[in-house]
């Protein structure tokens, strides 16, 4: 605890340097009392003498953004010496001074729509915007993913970027997880991996807060993802944090607090339930029942006959959540910044234990824009995080194992301690010589575990515009050190667990055997330590110039990445030499085309580097003259792009495979007919010379359109990604002679097709004082695989092969079960040991007379088609309300975990009485486990679609005119929610994730309370 308070200290003290060094752009503010205010009048219009109502106007020195009326009027007390900022959408932004606003009114100027500062796209070495880019994108503003109330940004963005799929895992993150998030997401189809660029870093969403992002947008397309090479991936995630403004100073606070309680918990039989059910599994399988009198169970003796519900006795109804954070924002004309500090914390939800799942974290971030020479500008940021976990000693899948394993009555958790022959003790734990693993004694006697994460991130650029001697050109050297460390730690111990022993008729106990020892270590001792460095340097060359009607811009690069792993002894590298042009004729007509020279690690040095263009082509039909008297049609372009992507393999954690090309052992192990001969060396990967870039082609078509005077805008597109030379060891297909696993070598074998299209629409209008948005977005992508490692089995056979889409189960189909022993005889033979009237009977597919695993078929597909998402604002007088609903569709989900599969020994679940969620009863029981019934098979698939309130807030600000008396500019009070509810056929398990709440942590609504406010 010393170690977190010393580095608490010393973010802090970084923190407080920045914000103090900041002080001479604002220290001005201690003149303003003196001051008075002058009444200004502001009419704001455009060239055409219109009122432009949605102008906002920024004052530096009251700290507040100010809107006219539906006029385009107002009436703003500013100070003399003040500085404004008039923005407006599809308009350039203009500063001025007070003095420059006497005359009352201000034009402003139309810029071609689709160029604004709201109408930017960040690619990963540059910007551009709406109107000339050719690929297919979704985008999110910061400020609306602060509905949010959880920690999991994920969460915030689900539904908001279309063509983002995610799932939840589990509300907190298993012990050894290095971050809050975890969901199983990608972009489109799952082939791929999503890239998740923060500044245009390779970084996770951890530790980033919504109040800190200004933007989120999702780069899907070729044309979008060229220059960033070497990675398979179907989508960029590109996370653009906040920076100071120039003239835009105010300091924000927000805290909002609340509970999290789980959405749905596995229900299980009570003791006299299990007891019953039990007898009967066993008469079922031609066994005498072994509990005499289930009715004992009833509240009888505790000790004698315990009756538990785990899940009421050993959670919490809910746990805590609390959000605080602050920003403090300025600049003037040389210099800006931005300051965030912000802790949170979850956690709580174990009951009785010091100890329980808690996560506490301390973020610092901040960014500071310099303009040392007139053509020269320094940017530099930092962010630090500072996260600490405690636990029980045992993981967060241990502890729901034990609640979802142990059955009521297997053991009395509390034993009297007169009782137990411990006078002097209130009570014992009770366990068995099986199962010593009582609850109680896991949580409080079993000792704790600690983790220590941080995360530090920095990143300096350099912004020479040499524009006074070579027009349009400026050059950005950048370069980026980021250092992530894990630290875990245990403080062990152990604990007695006393077995009542009863007479024969388990009428009484007539004594105890004790299992165990109590012990308590003094020592922490270290149990892991995670070290990832992260050190990227790139420099860009832009060149943005305008020649009569063509608009050139262009962009070189150079980028060289390597990241290290303690875990690893190879460093990881990448480098990417690439050049992009986009040309505009006439604001109309669009031609891109980008080149990226790769070089990764994975290859042999002839096969490590290689070349990959794209070409894109756009046009804006709404400029031509047989387009513009259309009344209704305010913006129309079709782009389309093509482009060839080269990339390595990428393994579960996010590592790319290193040096393919070589042979390499590894030693570990014994000789399997040799005894004694141990720490054999045995080849850990056969190398190819000959491997090389799986190529992706990817082709993207797609429209975008602005209707009814821009209040409606449209989007659709069309996808078509081919991967050719994917890599992949042929164990299958190769004579085992010649030798299996990693003794094969990597190739370029296998193919995939990914395609699908997408929409989305949002419609914006104001009625009155009334403002509506409305808005919803559907991606459908499915991926085929069309080249596998198949052996080339005879017909009959083709049970064996491997799937042919992401996502398929393969399984057989039940017809029904047997009535009789009759039935079993006349039936093809099922090979799945021994078949008994009751048991399924599956359908001879291939007609050989025999069930075996040459007669699967696809029975189901688990991977998701189908994303959408749809958002609703509403804001009326000060009130706002704000919807996020987020669903998956075309999907199934395989009911094959052991809350739906019972048998023998294991906790009966409340399916034995409700059925399964696609509406068929549960298999005869039985004691024994049946090989037969619990195959896959199609019995066991439900449709896993499902549809979430993903996010509410309603909130309500208070009049200026109000707050301005107390020295606030902005004072909101919220309420928000998280997963409020959920539709889906499965009831019983949050469809989310079915594993929540039986081998994992539960997924939670979240509901907060809290205010912002700002001055």
């Amino acid at each position: 605890m010393n170690n977190n308070l010393s580095r608490i200290y010393r973010i802090l003290f970084v923190g407080f340097f920045l914000i103090s060094s900041l002080q001479p752009i604002t220290g001005q503010e201690k003149k303003v009392k003196k001051e008075t205010k002058t009444p200004v009048q502001i009419e704001i219009v455009n060239t055409e003498g219109l009122p432009v109502s949605k102008a906002k106007i920024v004052s530096s020195k009251n700290r507040h953004t100010y809107t006219v009326d539906g006029s385009g009027k107002g009436t703003i007390s500013l100070y003399k010496d003040d500085k404004i900022k008039i923005t407006a959408e599809g308009y350039a932004t203009q500063t001025m001074s007070v003095s420059q606003l006497e005359a009352g009114k201000v034009t402003m100027k139309t810029i071609v729509g689709y160029t604004g500062d709201e109408s930017r796209i960040y690619t990963p070495f540059g910007e551009t915007n709406e109107r000339r880019t050719v690929g297919a994108y979704s985008k999110v503003k910061g400020e609306d993913l602060e509905a949010n109330p959880t920690t999991n940004m994920m969460n915030a963005l689900n539904g908001r970027l279309n063509g983002l799929f995610s799932m939840d895992n589990a509300i907190i993150s298993n012990t050894m997880d290095q971050g809050l998030t975890n969901n199983t997401s990608f972009v489109r189809t799952p082939l791929g991996n999503i890239i998740i660029l923060v500044d245009g870093v390779e970084r996770s969403l951890d530790y980033i807060e919504p109040e800190t992002v200004e933007s989120v947008q999702l780069l899907k397309d070729a044309s979008l993802k060229a220059l960033y090479g070497g990675i398979q991936t179907n989508g960029i995630l590109m996370v653009k944090t906040k920076r100071g403004k120039k003239y835009e100073n105010k300091v924000r606070v927000n805290v909002q607090t609340g509970i999290q309680k789980p959405t749905r918990l596995p229900k299980y039989l009570n003791a006299y339930e299990y007891t019953s059910m039990y007898n009967q599994a066993l008469i079922n399988s031609g066994q005498a029942p072994y509990f005499k009198n289930p009715g004992n169970y009833v509240n009888g003796d505790p000790v004698l006959y315990p009756d538990i519900d785990y899940y009421e006795m050993f959670l919490n109804s809910n746990m805590g959540i609390t959000k605080a954070n602050a920003q403090f924002t300025g600049g003037n004309e040389k210099t800006s910044f931005f300051t965030h500090v912000g802790f949170q914390t979850n956690g709580g939800l174990e009951k009785y234990t010091k100890y329980p799942n808690n996560d506490q974290t301390f973020t610092l971030r901040g960014n500071v824009d310099n303009t040392i020479k007139d053509f020269i500008t320094f940017k530099a940021g930092f962010n630090a995080a500072l996260r600490n976990k405690q636990w029980p000693n045992m993981s967060t899948q241990t502890f729901f194992n034990l609640l979802s394993d142990t059955r009521p009555n297997e053991f009395p958790i509390f034993i009297p301690g007169d009782k137990a022959g411990k006078p002097d003790t209130e009570f014992v734990l009770g366990g068995t010589a099986e199962n010593q693993n009582n609850v109680y004694g896991m949580l409080m006697n079993n000792g704790y575990r600690e983790g220590e994460y941080s995360y530090i991130q920095s990143d300096m650029t350099l912004d020479i515009d040499l524009n006074k001697w070579v027009q349009g050109l400026v050059i950005k050297p950048s370069v980026t050190f980021d250092v992530y460390t894990a630290m875990t730690s245990s403080q062990g111990g152990t604990f007695s667990v006393f077995e009542p022993v009863m007479n024969q008729d388990r009428s009484e106990v007539t004594g105890y055997k004790i299992w165990g020892k109590d012990t308590r270590e003094t020592n922490k001792t270290r149990t892991s330590d995670v070290t990832q460095r992260n050190f990227a340097y790139n420099v860009t060359a832009t060149y943005n110039r305008k020649f009569g009607e063509h608009d050139i811009n262009a962009l070189i690069v150079y980028f060289q990445q390597t990241k290290e792993y303690n875990s690893l002894i190879q460093k990881l590298k990448r480098q990417n030499i690439g050049g992009n042009i986009n040309y505009m004729y006439s604001d109309r007509y669009i031609a891109d085309l980008s080149v990226n020279y790769v070089g990764v690690g994975s290859f042999a040095p002839d096969k490590r580097f290689g070349t990959f263009p794209t070409f894109g082509a756009g046009w804006i039909l709404s400029e031509e003259s047989f387009m513009k008297n259309i009344p209704w049609l305010d913006y129309l372009k079709l782009r389309a792009s093509y482009g060839i992507l080269g990339s390595t393999a990428y393994t579960a954690d996010g590592l790319f495979s290193a040096y393919l090309y070589r042979d390499v052992w590894e030693r570990g192990g014994a000789h399997a007919d040799l005894n004694g001969l141990n720490n054999i060396a045995r080849p850990y990967q056969t190398g190819n010379p000959d491997i090389g870039f799986q190529k992706s082609y990817e082709f993207n078509i797609g429209a975008d359109f602005l209707l009814l005077n821009r209040s409606l805008s449209l989007s659709a597109g069309y996808f078509n990604n081919k991967l050719k030379g994917a890599l992949a060891n042929l164990t299958d297909i190769t004579p085992g002679v010649i030798g299996k696993g990693p003794a094969l070598v990597m190739r370029n074998y296998k193919d995939y097709v990914s395609k699908g299209f997408e929409a989305e629409f949002l419609y914006q209008k104001k009625f009155g004082e009334l403002q509506v948005a409305a808005g919803a977005n559907i991606t459908y992508g499915k991926t085929d695989i069309t080249k596998e490692a198949n052996p080339d089995y005879p017909a009959g056979y083709e049970g064996l092969l491997k799937i042919q889409a992401m996502g398929d189960i393969q399984g057989l189909r039940v017809t029904g079960t047997f009535a009789d022993q009759n039935e079993i005889d006349k039936a093809p033979v099922q090979l799945f040991g021994t078949v008994v009237p009751g048991d399924f009977r599956y359908e001879d597919t291939n007609n050989d007379g025999f069930i075996d695993d040459r007669d699967r078929t696809v029975i189901a597909n688990t991977s998701p088609s189908v994303e959408y998402g749809i958002t609703i604002k509403l804001a009326y007088k000060g009130f706002n309300l704000d919807l996020l609903g987020y669903g998956l569709a075309g999907f199934d989900r395989v009911l094959d975990n052991k809350y739906y599969q019972i048998y023998g020994n294991r906790k009966y679940s409340n399916v034995l009485k409700d059925g399964l969620p696609n509406g068929n009863p549960h298999p005869v029981l039985r004691a024994e486990y049946s090989n037969n019934n619990f195959k896959t098979s199609d019995y066991w698939v439900v449709d896993g679609s499902f549809f979430k309130l993903r996010n509410v807030e309603l909130g309500y600000t208070l009049p200026h005119i109000t707050t301005s008396k107390f020295g606030i500019n902005n004072l909101k009070f919220f309420a928000r929610g998280a997963n409020l509810f959920t539709i889906s056929k499965i009831k019983d398990l949050d469809p989310e994730s079915l594993s929540a709440g039986v081998s994992n942590f539960p997924l939670c609504m979240t509901l907060t309370g809290g205010l912002s406010f700002s001055f």
